[in-house]
């Protein structure tokens, strides 16, 4: 009995929280639909606060206008007051008045209230009245918004809507016409706005969905309840990229080069860096190899000695040092293996500027940049670190070990010229910079503490001894004056030479400074004496045996200073200052004293000429970088002044015996052996990196417009011969990319005011144009045969591409003009520059100061006019030499922004229109009269106001009617350029701002570079306090599949189209900077994107993902099929499953109304369900009998009797369909029944295929299915495994 009543106490426990559970749901939706009504009630009381505050407003106007009336009438009434009865009569007429007025008031305003107010607080839904009074408030043009903000949950997105009473901004075109508005259903309408409108952080406007989106989430059971429910989170996209080809080298970004970074490898490759890679470039083939491991701008570089290994490291915080092996390639690929990787160095809490190698390769010295600037010695192999040393508090360009007087660490056993053991090991080197110039020690030495040897770095300034002041020291690098090796020889029991060896015991260091001048210094050897006869003891290695009688071996040491043996000053002056003796100096300033008197005394002119200095002279501007050549005993130098010069060594001879002693044996071989740079190159180029090998037949040099040039060495002459220009590129902030609307093609801007055309397939620069100011943004013509570069200067230049067959292009310039007529308000942007009557340098004719980015690269101003001549207007190959205009005068600070600059301009699909968008918030629109693109041919169609920022990006559709635009208050904002073709001609239209963004929702656009809207939600982070506008540039691919994405953090990432929050991305590193923007090309084979301050181009691979590359203009890689934003669907369900690109729905929706009628979606849903339902019952009935009769036939011909007995069928049955319902055209059937006749059928894979869903098959590439039907791009069948499922149509192909 206990166990039935505890039996019955357990059923009625779990009835009662049944009960409990009903009731507490039922309070729950109580409640839920309370606080619904809540929210309706208040938005109700919103709106109807907003009609009653225009009631008042309009009350306060009718009662003025009736008081004017009455006051009138009263005028009138005693003006005419002669007649009594006169008067009465009038005055009863302005009485009438006024109650007819006041009664046509009550009615208005009973008309617009429609009724009691309390019966209004009960109803659940806006009155029309007030439903048309927000939908008009919310379809507005937007000017300035400043009303309440009404924030709510938007499935993981916020939702906003304003409203306010404030006018609308005042623009000066007149108001626009709406896209098909006639006719319109607004109760329809506002439902579809406001399922569609969507508002996120990043962007102030409302955007809204796509129709084909809203159709996809009421299709799907999942939004069937909530349209408004997030969306799925897409996968990463198919498609990946692979770097191509990179334009760029790193001589004058953020932290200009002040040492070699270019290098041959031992394979004949040259390595330099460019932004955040080493790149190993091969001439013959014109091919590159990467080494990708950095995550920051490549700060320098070194190779050792053995010319396989490279040790690079970066800039940022706490920066790696990597040493590889370049060798170790992965096959099929350009870039290096893991086998490359031979140590990683970590030390440094700052940028390393500075990388060497000893001359045996066993060390590494580096210097950071940290506020010590620490100087830091490595056994890299162990990845240790010996010692580290502070240089000082001034910045240290350079530091390095000196090949040439070392005493190095042993092998095993010790080589001759090596110390006999480690603890005798001594290294020199020196380190150079802002003031600075120390020679160094490195030594073993016993530690006071510890008892153990360790390894110490000693060094010290320089003492000029008042020789010359103190300067800054840019470059520096060693002679060697040590004689050949001379060693002990067993057998013979003499001493021999070895020839072309070294002692390593004697060397001059030769430095250049930023005035020009050239010093020579001598580190001294300290020697060590034994005995009472002071004998100096010879080296180990020219001994018996290796020791002497009394056991004394030579022990090397060298003082940890330098004396100045030698100057060669940069100009005459300098040299009566620094070389001149002090008695010299005095009688020359007595003379020149003298002449100020006697101008006219030629004799004196005379004498005071012949006591100037004659000897050689440096460099004008600064001496850029030092090479010294052991076979020829020559040097070579660089200066800004654009020449590389030739200098004899004086190598092996003595100090007593050089032509000129005070140059320090330097002497100038003269002009004719050397090489102007400016004269090649142009824009003051000078070399910055000069690596001149062994072999001394050439030399690779980086110049300061990051070019890299390959120089001829004459050994028998003496002297520089052919140039060969390797790597090119811009050396100012690139600033703009486009590409070409058919080919393979594109063209570059940037602040060094060049234009470069660039081949895609070919890799290389096929043209350039120089322009009279920095450029900001460029653009191709429809037609590919035109390119319109926006200026600093409010200034726009049209170029002419000129196809000379072969691959070779040429830029001609067609006109150059000002954006609009200059107003007399501007003026203080728009005058002409005249603080200075300087020439500017750069060959534009310009003056100093005038533009952005006017002082790039800009010379000594102590260079004459006659050599700055050279510079300018000298062109090479296809270049284009474009004339100067007025530059225009910055206000404020040198670095600010100018408020003429052009941010974006864009051609019209139809090439009839080209829009610019200026800093000033415009938007000026040209019309293009012919097409020849002539100046005569733009006139100015109007200036478009609304942005209340500048205006960033600019995109137009697909039809040129319409233009979109963003502004740097993420404001997002449409245009109506042109009347629509079904619309009725309107002489007096004129394009204006398009009010009503939601009718755009459907609307084609041409290109898609705008980084707001619904498409392009999901490149912005998801966290809002890390969305500190980090996106820079933007593109959809030409196909409409994928979205590019540029941003500050030096990535380009690949993101599906459209991109929603949460959506997976694939990001690329390659960059440095800031990413500044990326661009498909016409077929979307390649992609290519350029970097800000880091000068670098790079050219991308664009794969799908079976490696092959995409080409859209052919059709000829296979995509998977895709759901248009729908969720994952089911397994009972996978048969639902579209292939329908985001584009084609769009096109397929663009028959649809074009508002949204949610009601009737729904209804068209429920009625493809049911025919979608019927269609699979009837395929399952003919896949049943097609088995049977296929199980029932036996051989070839049996089973094509089979066959056509189904077709006899399928005949049978669609006759009757058609007598009992509706017909259908004999074609239609005759198409219908020849496709079924296919079926069944057996394909091959062309792919592997993954599967989503469990009712999809799994196979591999080559694998053979039979397939019964197709619905929707899907066929069904049957592996050999006799597994049944979908599998899609565009993965297989008939056997």
């Amino acid at each position: 009995m206990s166990g039935i009543e505890g039996d019955e106490s357990e059923q009625l426990k779990s009835i009662v929280e049944t009960q409990v559970a009903v009731k507490l749901e039922a309070h729950d939706n109580l409640l839920s639909q309370m606080s619904r009504q809540m929210n309706q009630m208040i938005e109700e009381m919103e709106a109807l606060q907003d009609v009653q505050g225009d009631l008042v407003a309009e009350e306060k106007a009718e009662a003025r206008e009736i008081r004017m009336k009455l006051k009138k009438a009263k005028e009138e009434a005693r003006k005419k007051n002669s007649d009594k009865d006169e008067g009465r009569d009038r005055n009863a007429d302005v009485e009438d008045t006024l109650s007819d007025l006041k009664q046509e008031k009550k009615k208005k305003k009973k008309k617009k209230m429609g009724g009691d107010k309390a019966k209004r607080r009960r109803t659940t839904k806006l009155s029309p009245a007030a439903q048309d009074k927000k939908l008009s408030i919310e379809m507005k043009p937007r000017g300035r918004i400043v009303g309440k903000v009404v924030e709510h949950n938007f499935g993981g997105v916020e939702v906003a809507k304003k409203r306010s009473n404030q006018k609308l901004t005042e623009f000066n075109a007149p108001r626009c016409a709406t896209v098909g508005k006639g006719g319109l259903d607004v109760e329809k309408q506002r439902e579809a706005q406001a399922l569609s409108q969507v508002k996120y952080p990043q962007c102030r406007s409302v955007v809204y969905a796509p129709a084909a989106e809203m159709a996809a989430k009421a299709m799907s059971k999942g939004y069937a309840n909530n349209p408004l429910d997030k969306p799925p989170v897409a996968p990463a996209p198919d498609t990946k990229l692979e770097i191509d080809f990179v334009h760029g080298y790193h001589n004058s970004g953020l932290y200009p080069a002040q040492r070699n970074n270019t290098f041959y490898l031992k394979t004949g490759e040259i390595v330099y860096p460019s932004a955040a890679l080493v790149i190993m470039y091969n001439q013959e083939s014109h091919t590159q190899n990467f080494f990708k491991g950095h995550s920051d701008e490549v700060s320098c570089l070194t190779i050792h000695p053995n010319g396989n290994f490279v040790a690079s490291s970066q800039g940022g915080r706490f920066p790696p040092i990597f040493v590889w092996d370049s060798t170790k390639r992965l096959e099929g690929a350009n870039f290096l293996s893991d086998e490359s990787h031979l140590s990683t160095l970590n030390g440094h809490d700052n940028r390393v500027g500075s990388l060497d190698f000893a001359h045996d390769g066993k060390l590494l010295v580096s210097v950071g940049a940290d506020a010590s600037n620490t100087a830091v010695v490595w056994d890299w192999k162990a990845g240790v670190a010996l010692t580290s040393h502070s240089c000082g508090s001034h910045q240290v360009f350079d530091m390095r070990f000196n090949p040439y007087q070392v005493y190095g660490l042993p092998d095993m056993p010790p080589l001759p010229g090596q110390a006999p053991n480690e603890d005798d090991a001594i290294y020199t080197l020196t380190s150079c910079g802002v003031r600075h110039i120390k020679f160094w020690v490195l030594l073993r030495s016993q530690d006071e503490d510890s008892g153990e040897m360790r390894w110490y770095l000693e060094g010290n300034s320089v003492n000029y001894a008042q020789k010359t002041t103190v300067q800054d020291i840019t470059c520096f690098d060693f002679i060697d004056d040590s004689k050949e090796l001379s060693i002990f020889d067993s057998e013979s029991g003499k001493i021999t030479r070895i020839k072309g060896s070294t002692e390593r015991s004697h060397s001059r260091v030769v430095a250049g400074t930023s005035d020009g001048d050239i010093f020579v210094f001598k580190q001294p050897e300290v020697k060590l004496r034994y005995g009472s006869g002071q004998k100096t003891p010879k080296p180990w290695w020219a001994m018996e045996d290796g020791k002497e009688g009394s056991g004394v071996v030579m022990k090397r040491l060298w003082d940890s200073f330098a004396t100045i043996v030698g100057i060669v000053p940069h100009n005459v002056s300098s040299g009566n200052k620094y070389i001149l003796a002090r008695r010299q100096r005095e009688e020359i300033d007595r003379l020149t004293t003298k002449l100020r008197l006697q101008s006219h005394n030629s004799d004196l002119k005379k004498r005071l000429e012949a006591m100037y200095y004659t000897g050689p002279v440096g460099h004008r501007g600064g001496t850029c970088m030092i090479a010294f050549n052991k076979k020829t005993k020559l040097l070579i130098s660089s200066g800004s002044d654009g020449k590389m010069r030739v200098w004899d060594a004086n190598v092996g001879v003595h100090e007593r015996e050089w032509g000129v002693a005070t140059s320090g044996g330097l002497e100038d071989t003269g002009d004719e052996y050397g090489l102007k740079l400016g004269e090649i190159l142009h824009y003051g180029a000078a070399g910055r990196s000069i690596s001149w090998p062994k072999s001394g037949s050439k030399m690779v040099v980086g110049t300061s417009t990051n070019s890299i040039l390959e120089v001829k060495f004459d050994t028998a002459d003496r002297s520089l011969g052919h140039v060969t220009e390797l790597v090119s590129s811009h050396f100012g902030a690139l600033s703009g990319i486009a590409m070409h609307p058919t080919k393979n093609i594109f063209v570059t801007v940037g602040k060094d005011r060049s234009v470069n055309l660039w081949l895609g397939d070919g890799n290389t620069c096929a043209s350039q144009a120089r322009l009279s100011a920095p450029a900001t943004s460029v653009c191709f013509h429809a037609s590919g045969d035109f390119i319109a570069v926006g200026l600093t200067t409010f200034e726009f230049v049209v170029l002419k591409v000129e196809d000379e067959g072969n691959f070779s292009f040429k830029l001609r310039k067609n006109f150059q003009k000002h954006v609009a007529p200059i107003k007399l308000e501007d003026a203080d942007v728009a005058t002409t520059d005249r603080v200075s009557d300087v020439p500017d340098d750069r060959g534009g004719g310009g003056r100093k100061g005038g533009g952005r980015g006017a002082g790039l690269n800009r010379r000594s101003s102590n260079i004459g006019e006659k050599e700055q001549s050279v510079f300018a207007g000298v062109g090479i190959g296809n270049e284009a030499v474009l004339p100067s205009h007025g530059q225009k005068r910055r206000e404020g600070r040198g670095s600010g922004q100018l408020k003429d600059e052009i941010m974006d301009l864009k051609y019209s699909p139809d090439g009839a229109n080209l829009a610019i968008a200026l800093r000033d918030n415009n938007i000026y629109v040209y019309q293009i009269s012919n097409a020849s693109n002539m100046e005569g041919d733009y006139k100015l169609l109007i200036v478009m106001k609304g942005h209340t920022s500048m205006v960033t990006n600019l995109d137009w559709s697909a039809d040129s009617d319409f233009l979109m635009s963003t502004g740097g208050d993420a404001e997002l904002l449409y245009w109506q350029i042109r009347q629509l073709k079904n619309e009725k001609k309107d002489p007096s239209f004129r394009p204006c701002q398009f009010a009503h963004p939601f009718l755009l929702r459907d609307m084609r656009w041409s290109s898609w570079t705008s980084i707001y809207g619904w498409p392009v939600q999901g490149i912005w982070p998801t966290d809002i306090k890390e969305s500190s506008d980090p996106v820079r540039g933007v593109m959809r691919s030409n196909r409409g599949e994928v979205l590019l994405v540029a941003d500050d953090y030096a990535r380009v990432r690949l993101q599906r189209w459209p991109s929603l929050p949460g959506d997976k991305v694939r990001e690329y590193h390659g960059h440095a900077m800031h990413c500044k923007d990326a661009k498909f090309s016409a077929n979307d084979g390649s992609v290519v994107s350029i970097g800000g301050a880091d000068c670098t181009i790079i050219q991308w691979k664009h794969l799908d993902n079976h490696g092959k590359p995409v080409n859209w203009v052919n059709g000829v890689s296979p995509r998977r099929p895709t759901a248009v934003r729908t969720p994952r669907s089911t397994a009972n369900k996978s048969r639902q499953r579209r292939t329908t690109t985001y584009q084609t729905a769009v096109a397929a929706s663009s028959s649809m109304s074009k508002v949204d009628e949610v009601t009737e979606v729904k209804a068209d849903v429920k009625k493809a369900r049911e025919e979608k339902k019927r269609k699979k019952q009837k395929q399952q009935q003919q896949q049943q009998q097609q088995q049977q009769q296929r199980v029932a036939a036996k051989g070839r011909g049996k089973e094509d009797e089979t066959r056509g007995g189904e077709v006899v069928e399928e005949k049978k049955d669609d006759g009757g369909g058609a007598r009992g319902g509706s017909r259908r055209g004999s074609k239609e059937k005759a198409k219908e029944d020849k496709v079924k006749t296919n079926f069944p059928k057996k394909v091959v894979a062309l792919f592997d295929y993954e599967p989503e869903d469990e009712e999809e098959l799994e196979f591999k590439e080559g694998d053979v299915m039979m397939v019964y039907s197709q619905d929707d791009g899907w066929y069904s069948g049957k592996t050999k495994g006799g597994k049944s499922g979908i599998l899609p149509a565009n993965y297989v192909k008939e056997a």
